[in-house]
């Protein structure tokens, strides 16, 4: 289970390493499944209907991986479909022998409301997650941690949202990866919110137009008092692997699966500063992160 208050960061991806597939599924010719493992998110790997038996797709790894992380995103299912997944992964590359099974049925939008702070006049009570108006504008993903690790070489993930608005189901990328929880909490006094980039132009009259633009999220704060070994070999090593182009999933809250629709997105890194040494064999490690779109 995720430590509480915990932040967990996608280190050791498996993307570049992976080989996606149809699985029997049908995808638009201009919109293959292997756009599942690269970016611009723009780029996405589109079904040719909505109909289960078109709305899935495996990862076949190199080798055999350890993984815990997953992110599929930003997909197009809309909340008052209720749409579903089930994951399995497996120790052959013919994806025969089953070590993980999620089980059919899960939710891809979870409870995002508390009960508890809302009247039963609301709306909300009674669904428990956002209204399709309200993720339109939002990047929509998929986070999904397990309870543990499991040494696996592929994985299949079956869809079911077959009242899909669109007809087809599309996803920007599939992100799997071991997955790293650092040992210590968040230091208090992390900021986050967005980096809104919307602009005006206001008239003589004094009316505004306006070009909305999408808004990145961003999260900036600290871990503080760190082991100086898991701070260099975790958190050093991935920003000299990854610098500030390429992305890994970042998930500040894993024990609020409450807020996974907030809070869980595809991170890139933003020059944070330097490392602090601040006690012997302990660092302090800044953290700024940028939301990819």
């Amino acid at each position: 289970m995720a430590r509480s208050g915990h932040a967990i960061v996608g280190l050791g991806s498996h993307r570049s390493n992976t080989t996606f597939g149809a699985d029997g599924a049908s995808y638009v010719t201009d919109y293959p499944v292997t756009n599942l493992g690269s970016l611009p998110l723009a780029r996405v790997a589109r079904t040719s209907d909505a109909t289960e038996a078109n709305t899935k797709f495996t990862g076949v790894f190199a080798g055999t991986v350890g993984l815990r992380l997953m992110l599929i995103g930003p997909h197009n299912m809309l909340p008052s479909t209720s749409p579903s997944y089930r994951l399995r992964l497996y120790s052959n590359t013919g994806l025969t022998s089953e070590v993980y099974d999620s089980g059919a049925g899960i939710p891809v939008w979870p409870p995002v409301y508390d009960e508890v702070g809302l009247e039963w006049e609301d709306d909300r009570f009674w669904s428990g997650t956002y209204s399709d108006a309200q993720v339109i504008n939002g990047e929509r993903t998929l986070p999904i941690w397990l309870d543990q690790i499991v040494t696996c070489r592929g994985f299949r993930i079956e869809f079911s949202d077959t009242s899909n608005a669109a007809g087809y189901l599309q996803f920007g990328l599939c992100e799997p990866a071991l997955g790293w929880q650092f040992s210590v909490n968040v230091g208090f006094g992390a900021q986050y919110g967005f980096r809104f980039r919307s602009t005006s132009r206001e008239s003589d009259g004094g009316s505004k137009a306006f070009r909305r633009r999408r808004a990145p999220q961003v999260w900036e704060g600290e871990i503080r008092m760190l082991p100086r070994d898991e701070a260099m070999g975790n958190w050093l090593d991935l920003l000299r692997q990854n610098d500030l182009v390429e992305p890994f999933a970042w998930m500040p809250h894993p024990e609020e699966p409450l807020h996974f629709p907030r809070t869980v997105w595809l991170a890139r890194a933003v020059d944070p500063g330097l490392v602090t040494m601040a006690a012997p064999r302990r660092d302090t490690i800044p953290i700024k992160l940028e939301q990819v779109l």
